[in-house]
């Protein structure tokens, strides 16, 4: 300390010892501060009282909020860094702004406010500071980077390390400083909504005019919380967007540039609301290491129905969980198009539902409750998901439902109507052309399904029937043959 003192002493003033531009005397201290040397804090006063200027910048072109804000990054080894206490960067900053120094500055090299520093260091104490004290005007600062502005960094999961955080009552008064909500942002590398590129191809997604709403939806793509136990937060943040100004009806732009394996490129694009950006990217938000079962049902089926005739074979337990987030994902669609979420009212009994219409006694019935399109569908996405026991229980539920039949005519209308999804086999191996070489699993005749003893007088008809339209005569011993035309999967 007392060899600073003979420095200043000797060289006349600050300027003359270093406090010139881009070498301020205020940066060592800083730093020595920051790394806890004794009689750091004493030297640092000393130099503010002598007049030593808060504005002058460092090597890095920092004012020195800046350089204390930055430091652990800039200037601090990994280990220094961490030792560094919150409580301490507060002290400092209450100093400089004590000598002179203003928060009304950024970081010229990346365009950041004193806010977004504190946000990304964690600092809740010094980032409440700031949100009160800070100019209106740097509010809307554009930084220069990705996230680009304080509100879309507060939503940002890597960007945004402060804990606790009660960020529904912070929108409001951000919103009271100045903040503007119908920002948006482009970007490179924004999670894809057009699926999955073969592995041949490269593809890059170029994002334009995201949204506050589009960029919390990625966001939910990194989070390590689970998707549904949070769902209430999620909602109650959106709704506060909204309410402060953010549109639900704005639609981002994405573009795919594909690189194929012979060199070209090909663009594709979209336009989508942050709702149907939720839509596109559904098993990503719910599921973000694996393409699980839950994330596929409820991307692909939107409609309830459809989704409900899908897990009737699932035990009661697992339709009532699978329903239960069937539902809050449907809320959380609601809330980002700006509608207001449904309260849960418990499963549907979908038997109740879906009555059979039946014409007269003996005719066929007629029912909806095996869609036949939809029940391919789900026999389809079982084998592609290798579900082996959902698959089983898919079929054994189509089996029911033919054996269910009260007459032969009723019979042969079910095995026409599922006639596709009762030929499907759980294994298929095809040829480069894409025929069916050879199928793995059991194969039956659709006749083996037949209950001669419920219809004793009904047999030759059936027989007949095997005869004319598959060219099989019920009457010969079964044998598993894959070179059979009528061929069921077990």
């Amino acid at each position: 300390m007392d060899l600073v003192r003979q420095v200043i002493s000797a060289a006349g003033n600050l300027q003359a010892a270093g406090d010139i531009c881009r070498m301020s005397v205020l940066n060592p201290a800083i730093l020595a501060v920051l790394k806890g040397k004794k009689d750091s804090l004493e030297m640092l006063t000393f130099l503010l009282r002598q007049g030593a200027s808060t504005q002058t910048p460092d090597t890095y072109n920092l004012p020195a909020i800046m350089q204390v804000l930055c430091a652990g990054v800039l200037y601090l080894s990994k280990s220094e860094g961490r030792k560094v206490k919150e409580g301490t960067v507060f002290n400092l900053v209450q100093l400089l702004l004590k000598h002179g120094a203003t928060l009304n500055v950024i970081n010229p090299n990346s365009g950041e406010i004193p806010l977004m520093a504190a946000m990304d260091k964690g600092y809740k104490t010094l980032f409440d500071f700031f949100l009160e004290h800070a100019d209106a005007d740097t509010f809307n600062q554009r930084a220069y980077f990705k996230p680009n502005y304080l509100v879309f960094q507060l939503l940002d999961r890597h960007r945004n390390r402060l804990s606790p955080l009660d960020t529904p009552a912070l929108l409001p008064q951000l919103k009271r400083k100045g903040v503007e909500f119908d920002k948006v942002i482009d970007y490179k590398y924004a999670v894809s909504p057009f699926g999955a590129t073969s592995h041949s191809e490269k593809g890059e997604v170029f994002a334009q005019n995201i949204s506050l709403l589009h960029f919390y939806i990625e966001n939910l793509t990194r989070s390590l919380d689970d998707l549904f136990y949070s769902m209430d937060t999620h909602l109650e943040i959106i709704q506060a967007l909204i309410t402060n100004g953010t549109n639900p009806n704005s639609k981002a732009m994405f573009v795919l540039t594909k690189e194929k394996s012979d060199g070209t490129k090909e663009k594709t694009s979209m336009e989508l609301t942050a709702a149907e950006y939720l839509r596109k990217i559904a098993d990503k938000v719910i599921d973000r290491y694996s393409y699980s079962t839950d994330a596929y049902l409820i991307k692909t089926y939107q409609n309830e129905h459809e989704f409900l005739e899908y897990i009737t074979y699932e035990t009661k337990e697992r339709q009532t969980r699978l329903h239960q987030r069937f539902h809050q994902f449907r809320n959380l669609e609601r809330v980002l198009s700006g509608e207001k979420p449904l309260s849960y009212s418990g499963l549907p009994n979908v038997r109740k539902i879906e009555k059979l219409a039946t014409r007269k006694e003996g005719s066929f019935v007629k029912t909806e409750e095996l869609n036949p399109n939809t029940f391919e569908a789900q026999l389809i996405s079982a084998r592609i998901l290798q579900k082996q026991n959902d698959w089983k229980n898919l079929k054994n539920a189509l089996v029911a439902y033919v054996k269910e039949a009260g007459s032969l005519e009723n019979f042969l209308a079910r095995v026409g109507q599922f006639k596709k999804p009762l030929q499907l086999h759980f294994d298929v191996t095809t040829d480069a052309t894409g025929n069916v070489v050879s199928y793995g699993s059991r194969l039956y005749r659709f006749f083996h399904y037949f209950d001669p003893y419920h219809f004793p007088n009904s047999w030759e008809s059936l027989r007949q029937f095997g005869q004319d339209i598959y060219g099989v005569d019920i009457n010969t011993q079964y044998a598993q043959n894959n070179t059979v035309s009528m061929l069921m999967g077990s």
